[in-house]
C-alpha cells in the first residue's frame, strides 16, 4: 500500500519518495495525533492544535488506542455509555460490571482477573496501607524527638 502511495506522490512531486517514507510519515503522524487527543483530554494543560485534526479524526478517530473505552485514574472509572464510579463505592446499586482484566497485583508475581470495582476496592486498601503506615512513621518520628 505504502509503495503505491510512493508512487504517485513521485508522480505528483518529481521527489524521490519510497513507500518506507510513507510509512514513517504516516506512522509518525499518528503519534502526533495520539499525544494531540491526549493533551487535549488531560485538564490544566494548555489546548495544543494539529493542523490535520479533522482528517485524522475521521481515520483514526473509532480506534480504541485513541479514543479507549474505559478510562481509568487513581480514584474514578470513566465509561462513555455508562455513569462514572467513584472510588467511594456510594453507588453500589448502580455499579457496571466492567469486562475483566488480567491485572499484576503488587503483593503477587501472578497475574489474577480483576474487575474494575475489584481494582477500586484495591486501591482504596492500598490507600488506606498507605495512610496507616505514614502515621506508623510520624509516630515514631514523634518518639524519637522526644527521647
Amino acid at each position: 500500500m505504502y509503495e503505491e502511495i510512493a508512487k504517485e506522490l513521485r508522480q505528483k512531486t518529481n521527489q524521490n519518495i519510497t513507500g518506507s517514507d510513507c510509512e514513517n510519515i504516516w506512522k509518525h503522524l499518528e503519534r502526533m495525533f495520539k499525544k494531540y487527543v491526549d493533551n487535549n483530554n488531560k485538564t490544566g494543560r494548555g489546548r495544543r492544535e494539529f493542523e490535520y485534526a479533522e482528517a485524522m479524526e475521521d481515520i483514526l478517530g473509532k480506534k480504541r488506542n485513541i479514543h479507549p473505552v474505559v478510562l481509568l485514574s487513581s480514584d474514578t472509572i470513566i465509561h462513555p455509555t455508562t455513569q462514572v464510579v467513584t472510588g467511594d463505592n456510594s453507588e453500589k446499586e448502580n455499579l457496571v460490571e466492567f469486562p475483566k482484566t488480567k491485572e499484576l497485583l503488587s503483593t503477587s508475581s501472578k497475574a489474577t482477573d480483576v474487575t474494575a470495582p475489584q481494582r477500586i476496592t484495591n486501591m482504596n486498601k492500598n490507600k488506606e496501607r498507605e495512610r496507616k503506615l505514614t502515621e506508623k512513621k510520624e509516630k515514631m518520628t514523634f518518639y524519637r524527638k522526644k527521647n
